[in-house]
């Protein structure tokens, strides 16, 4: 992942098509711009044409965002938020996230919201976003009010109340303080099935009231993929802890996505038809060539290397136990290196090195992890596999490259 290069091509195509107005918020439904450095964002622009334009505005409003979910859904909202900052032509605020997903938090882990530096490299960030024609200030209060202690808390009071997690979004909510006036949103907890699907999604859903009216998007996924490849990237402590597991995993290395926690064998997706065990998956992997390939790629001559695994999943102990039975390979985890971790942080951990793996597999079983991280390394030309269930009933475990396995339906 590597610092954007400074010049950038001032070629942009604007199609802008039916406006959907909500109070004082404009909706475009088609927003669709060229050019060499596409983050998906609406544009990519000169750093000067994007300062003139942000200091020419006469009627300054700053964006903030509360952005919930698990950490794919806080990187889409992330990415939505955003777009819609460029559309309106506000100044975008580092958004709140949630450091458990808004899901049982850890212990010694109280569940709160957190400031994007928590997971994220903020100053990389907002350096992309300038370069994107994105008016931004890389803070979660304007600069304007660095000294004022209760500007935070008077902005969103709702990090008061840590049992609040956005299920009521969405929502927008204007306010002013000392003079500067701001709109506060909140976005879907649920992530759209229109994502999970890979069809275009609707990057302006969190501020709609009929959600049947909101206008869909032209992009799809890859774009979103795009940003969180250019844009987003670990913060200095998160990206040491990358580094010491990456030692230990060697520069050829598979990973997979296994979604074997428990909640997946329940009752809520489809009465837990979506679950594979991790013995299933294991063998399915473990008996392609593809597998079997690398395997002897990193052996040796002699066969004295091991091929190190690693599993992005909430049940390390299940994979680990799984993986361990097959002969030629060693398990490598992050138990040691995450214990004084949250959720939000283990999560984008696994992502990262899921994401730089030689080989890895995903869950083709709508999982929005998966499917971000394939479009992630698609975006970086690395070949993906998947494993999955059939439709037709059978219970085999499917396993080949990703575009080859059909997308198993958790949920009716």
């Amino acid at each position: 992942l590597t610092r954007p290069k400074m010049k950038l091509s001032t070629t942009i195509l604007c199609l802008a098509q039916a406006t959907l107005v909500l109070g004082n918020w404009k909706l475009l439904s088609t927003v669709s711009f060229e050019s060499e450095y596409d983050l998906g964002h609406p544009a990519e622009v000169e750093a000067t044409v994007s300062n003139e334009r942000c200091e020419s505005r006469e009627d300054v409003v700053y964006a903030g965002n509360f952005c919930h979910g698990g950490i794919t859904n806080v990187m889409e909202r992330m990415y939505n938020s955003i777009r819609q900052s460029y559309v309106d032509n506000t100044t975008y605020l580092l958004p709140w996230i949630r450091n458990d997903g808004c899901t049982i938090p850890l212990e010694g882990h109280p569940s709160k919201y957190v400031q994007m530096d928590y997971v994220f490299d903020t100053e990389h960030f907002c350096s992309v976003l300038e370069r994107s024609g994105v008016c931004v200030e890389c803070s979660n209060v304007p600069s304007k009010l660095k000294n004022d202690k209760m500007a935070s808390v008077r902005l969103y009071p709702e990090t008061l109340n840590q049992s609040y997690c956005g299920k009521n979004a969405p929502w927008v909510k204007e306010r002013e303080y000392e003079g500067l006036k701001f709109h506060i949103g909140v976005y879907q907890v649920n992530p759209g099935i229109s994502f999970l699907n890979g069809a275009p999604f609707p990057p302006f859903q969190a501020i709609a009231q009929d959600e049947d009216s909101v206008p869909f998007e032209t992009h799809k996924v890859d774009a979103f993929a795009k940003f969180a490849v250019k844009a987003l990237r670990p913060n200095e402590l998160l990206e040491k802890r990358i580094k010491k597991v990456q030692a230990k995993l060697g520069e050829k290395y598979l990973a997979l996505h296994m979604r074997i926690e428990e909640e997946w064998a329940d009752d809520w997706t489809n009465g837990g038809s979506c679950y594979i065990t991790a013995d299933h998956i294991v063998e399915a992997v473990t008996s392609h060539p593809d597998y079997l390939k690398l395997k002897e790629e990193v052996s040796g001559k002699h066969g004295q290397n091991k091929l190190k695994v690693f599993v992005a999943t909430g049940e390390k102990a299940m994979a680990r136990e799984a993986w361990e039975k097959v002969p030629g390979v060693e398990f490598i985890g992050t138990e040691d290196i995450v214990e004084d971790l949250g959720l939000a942080q283990r999560a984008y951990i696994d992502m990262q090195l899921s994401t730089r793996s030689s080989m890895w597999v995903g869950a083709k079983v709508q999982s929005s992890f998966s499917i971000l991280i394939e479009s992630m390394r698609r975006q970086m030309k690395l070949v993906n596999h998947a494993y999955s269930k059939s439709n037709s009933g059978s219970e085999k475990t499917l396993f080949g490259d990703w575009a080859d396995i059909e997308e198993f339906h958790c949920f009716s």
